[in-house]
């Protein structure tokens, strides 16, 4: 398995190694569809990370460190107005949204994977089948790791509610410096016109990023 930056999108952070991806896709058909089994088609898992750098694993999941959690609270109002942030092939930072800031690491760490979103809420809206969009933005570039926003169900009743979801994954290298924000917007270019509106409090929002 190879996570790559580029395909069907747009690669804001480095591909790394020009032409890596080219070399093992024809490794992978010579020996499989050649059936050249002396080829060496690589590492059960290579990506590369956020820093135009490649790594590699013997499978996939590697194996996993002490995640990088996140937590605090916000209250988001939104509307149909917030379908301005991102482009229809990559997320973009939002104006509007609740930031939680993630704490940065004592020294560089991988963060490769799909990180875990929890969210305890409450709140109104015109249509209460609501969602919101959870993403994962660079403050020192101006990014979101990975161009990748995920929707996030919510059920706006006014009662409290629970729900957890798995994010896209990202692969990033964090360190010392680092400044990445999760952030909980009403909408994204990247999923068409939002044609809801309400207000939802956040009491509890906790990520956890695997490393």
């Amino acid at each position: 398995m190879v996570w790559f930056c580029g395909g069907h999108g747009v690669c804001l952070t480095g591909e790394g190694d020009a032409g890596k991806i080219e070399r093992v896709v024809l490794a992978w058909l010579r020996r499989h569809l050649a059936g050249d089994a002396s080829v060496d088609t690589g590492p059960g898992f290579e990506w590369v990370a956020d820093d135009a750098v490649w790594r590699s694993s013997d499978r996939f999941p590697p194996p996993g460190g002490a995640p990088l959690v996140a937590q605090g609270s916000g209250t988001l109002a939104f509307s149909p107005a917030d379908t301005v942030s991102g482009a229809l092939i990559a997320a973009g930072p939002a104006v509007n949204g609740v930031d939680v800031p993630i704490p940065a690491p004592a020294a560089r760490t991988d963060v490769v994977g799909e990180p875990r979103l929890e969210l305890t809420y409450r709140g109104t809206a015109l249509d209460r089948n609501a969602h919101v969009f959870a993403q994962i933005v660079d403050r020192t570039r101006g990014v979101v790791l990975g161009n990748q926003a995920t929707p996030i169900p919510l059920t706006l009743d006014g009662r409290t509610r629970t729900v957890a979801r798995a994010l896209e994954g990202v692969a990033a290298s964090a360190g010392p410096s680092s400044r990445y924000v999760l952030q909980l917007v009403g909408g994204t270019t990247m999923y068409g016109p939002t044609r809801n509106a309400g207000l939802v409090r956040f009491d509890r929002v906790r990520l956890a990023l695997p490393t």
